[in-house]
C-alpha cells in the first residue's frame, strides 16, 4: 500500500515526533477488533505526559492536533484497521519506512544530559535488558519497539522497592524517551534500545566506536557486553573514594556464595607498553581504593614488565591489532582463559565451559554485523 499520505505529517519535528507517539499508542492498544472507528480524545489523553515531557506544552499542543489527525487518515487509508492484524501489520510497516526519520526527531527531543549521572547506568542497564529480552516485553513491532509492564523495569539486578526512590526515577523515565501508557504499563521506542544511544546514556561517544577502529570507547563497550552476559554488574569509569581525581575503567562484580567477587579492568594503556611504572600506579590505585578487587586484569600493547607477576595481575597484549573485529576473537580466548585459572579446574570446568560457550555466541553475534560495522 502507498503510504506517501504519511509525509504531510513530518514536515515540522514536533509534529513529526507527535505522530510517531501516536502510531506507537494505537499500535499497542490493547483492544483487539474496533466496531467503528475508536475516541481519538481518548487514546491520546493517556500519552499527554509524553507529549508535554518531550515536546513542551505549546509544541504539544500542535503535535496532539496533528497527532489525531494521523490517527483519523489511518482509518480512512486503510478501513481494515478496524481489525487487529491488519492494523498492526499497517503500523509497523509505517515505522519501518519512515524509521529513520522518527529516530532523528527522537533523538533530538530526548536530552540525555538531564539524566542524573546517578541514574544513567540504572537506565543503561534497563534498556540492554529489555533489548536482549531478559525483561519480558508484552508485545514488540517489527522494527523493535516494546510494550512492558512498567514494574518491570524497577527489578533490574537490584530491584528498587523504596516507593519515593521509584517517584524520583520515573519523571526522569520519561525525559529518557520511554512514554507512559498507563499507570502499570509503557512503550519504549526502538531508537532508544539502540546501541547508539544506550552508549551515549553511559557517556560514550558512539561515532569514534561506529567507524570499527579500535580505541578504548569499543573496547571497553564489548567487555561490559561480556561481563554483563556473565551476569556481572559493570560500572565505567568509577571515581576513586580516596582519590576522586583518578577513576578505574572498568569494574565488574557479582555475589558468588557469600561474598562479592570484584574484578578491575584498566582499558587506558591498550595502545601503549606496560612498564613498570605503570604497575606502580595501579599499586597506588588500590592502595587507595577502600574496595579491593580480587581480580586485575590489564588491557596494553606489549608487556615490558614482569612486576605483574608479584601481584598475580593478568595482562591482555593486543599487539598491533588495529581494528575493532580483531579484537573480539583475541579477547574473548583471553578472558576465557584468565577465568579458567582462577578456578579450580575440577571443579569449575562445567562453568568455564559454559562462559567458552556464552563469548563463542557473544563473538559469532559481533561478526553478524550488529556491533560492527
Amino acid at each position: 500500500m502507498n503510504m506517501d499520505w504519511v509525509d504531510k505529517y513530518l514536515s515540522k519535528d514536533h509534529n513529526c515526533l507527535g505522530v510517531y507517539i501516536a502510531l506507537l499508542a494505537l499500535r499497542f492498544d490493547r483492544r483487539s477488533n474496533y466496531e467503528k472507528i475508536i475516541n481519538i480524545d481518548e487514546l491520546l489523553n493517556q500519552y499527554k505526559i509524553t507529549y508535554n515531557t518531550l515536546l513542551g506544552p505549546e509544541n504539544a499542543h500542535q503535535a496532539l492536533k496533528i497527532s489525531e489527525e494521523f490517527i483519523f487518515e489511518v482509518f480512512n487509508k486503510c478501513p481494515k484497521c478496524l481489525e487487529a492484524k491488519t492494523r498492526f501489520k499497517f503500523l509497523d510497516e509505517i515505522e519501518s519506512k519512515y524509521y529513520s526519520i522518527f529516530r532523528k526527531v527522537l533523538y533530538r527531543f530526548v536530552n540525555i544530559y538531564e539524566i542524573p549521572d546517578e541514574y544513567r547506568e540504572y537506565f543503561a542497564k534497563i534498556l540492554e535488558h529489555v533489548k536482549y529480552g531478559r525483561i519480558s516485553a508484552i508485545d514488540r513491532t517489527s522494527s523493535g519497539s516494546v510494550y512492558i509492564l512498567r514494574y518491570d523495569l524497577y527489578d533490574v539486578d537490584e530491584p528498587i522497592k523504596n516507593v519515593s526512590e521509584i517517584d524520583r526515577l520515573i519523571p526522569y523515565m520519561y525525559k529518557l524517551g520511554i512514554f507512559k501508557a498507563s499507570n502499570t504499563r509503557c512503550i519504549i521506542p526502538a531508537p532508544i534500545l539502540e546501541d547508539k544511544f544506550i552508549m551515549k546514556l553511559r557517556g560514550f561517544e558512539f561515532e569514534e566506536y561506529i567507524k570499527g577502529t579500535l580505541s578504548q570507547v569499543s573496547i571497553k563497550h564489548y567487555l561490559t557486553q561480556i561481563l554483563t552476559s556473565m551476569k556481572y554488574d559493570v560500572k565505567s569509569n568509577v571515581k576513586m573514594l580516596s582519590y576522586e581525581q583518578e577513576k578505574i575503567d572498568l569494574i565488574a562484580s557479582k555475589e558468588i556464595g557469600n561474598n562479592r567477587f570484584i574484578i578491575w579492568i584498566l582499558t587506558r594503556w591498550f595502545n601503549m607498553d606496560l612498564t613498570d611504572d605503570k604497575i606502580r600506579k595501579i599499586l597506588e590505585m588500590l592502595e587507595l581504593h577502600e574496595s579491593r578487587p580480587n581480580l586485575v586484569i590489564i588491557l596494553c600493547k606489549r608487556c615490558y614488565t614482569n612486576l605483574h607477576k608479584r601481584f598475580n595481575f593478568f595482562i591482555i597484549e593486543l599487539g598491533e591489532l588495529k581494528v575493532f573485529e580483531d579484537l573480539v576473537d583475541r579477547v574473548r580466548r583471553e578472558i576465557f582463559n584468565i577465568f579458567l585459572e582462577i578456578s579450580p579446574i575440577s571443579r569449575y570446568l562445567d562453568q568455564a565451559l559454559s562462559i567458552l560457550n556464552e563469548l563463542k555466541n557473544m563473538s559469532k553475534y559481533m561478526h553478524s554485523g550488529y556491533l560492527v560495522r
